[in-house]
């Protein structure tokens, strides 16, 4: 007596079957994706890979300048307003 079970005798699929399915629906464009950027890698050369690790380098630094400094500003904006709630508390 042979068992069959899943897609195969038109049943419900066995759970081989869907985590098969599952690894082919991921790894088909994960390989495309990889291939894809492997090959737009090796088409740029050294001075070209230097210029956009340059510009990332500046993006960052900008983003962290203003991250940073609006913090700051904020911090003194808050004792600004301590301190003139402590004057106006000392005038009354």
């Amino acid at each position: 007596m042979q068992i069959s079970s899943g897609i195969a005798s038109g049943g419900k699929p066995t759970m081989s079957e869907r985590i098969s399915d599952m690894a082919e629906k991921v790894s088909t464009p994960a390989a495309y994706t990889i291939s894809t950027g492997t090959a737009t890698a090796g088409m740029l050369g050294i001075g070209d890979w230097a210029v956009i690790i340059g510009i990332l380098g500046t993006i960052a630094t900008v983003l962290m300048n203003w991250y940073f400094n609006r913090r700051r500003l904020e911090m003194e904006e808050r004792e600004h307003n301590a301190r003139m709630k402590q004057l106006n508390a000392q005038n009354k």
